[in-house]
């Protein structure tokens, strides 16, 4: 510890963490909210295709803040779609397509089979991306 240099808390070196630990505190409480970004967390540390589950978990509770009921759950998507203005289907349905199967254990047999993991999985960051672009709207626009 006598070779690492202690800055401040204010400097600027720790802007991101500062921003980053007031989030958390406006977050802790929220329910849905609070694990929608917890399980986005789950998704971008994971390179398993579990990512794909944790991913769409991520939307999931996004999606029971418009609308808890699962037998409700496509009045929930498509309020929520409308409100936080998501225009990107087909990344939804790639999503919920891997997540599905990794869901019920169906895992691709190899990485050139033709499966909605693999089919995923080469659009790894840009399914992470719209997941956090639509959990961070909902977070600027639900959080306290």
């Amino acid at each position: 510890f006598h070779k690492v240099p202690v800055v401040a808390p204010d400097a600027p070196v720790n802007e991101a963490m500062s921003a980053a630990i007031e989030v958390s505190r406006r977050l802790t409480g929220t329910g849905e909210l609070e694990r929608a970004t917890a399980e986005l967390l789950r998704a971008a540390n994971d390179s398993s295709p579990q990512a794909f589950l944790s991913a769409f978990r991520a939307l999931e509770c996004v999606r029971r803040i418009y609308e808890p009921s699962w037998r409700k759950r496509q009045q929930g998507w498509i309020r929520m779609a409308k409100d936080l203005g998501i225009t990107q289907t087909t990344n939804h349905r790639l999503l919920s397509n891997a997540a599905e199967a990794v869901r019920h254990g169906d895992l691709p047999p190899g990485p050139s089979a033709r499966h909605p993991v693999n089919r995923a999985q080469r659009r790894r960051k840009a399914l992470l991306d719209y997941v956090r672009d639509l959990v961070a709207a909902a977070v600027k626009k639900h959080a306290p």
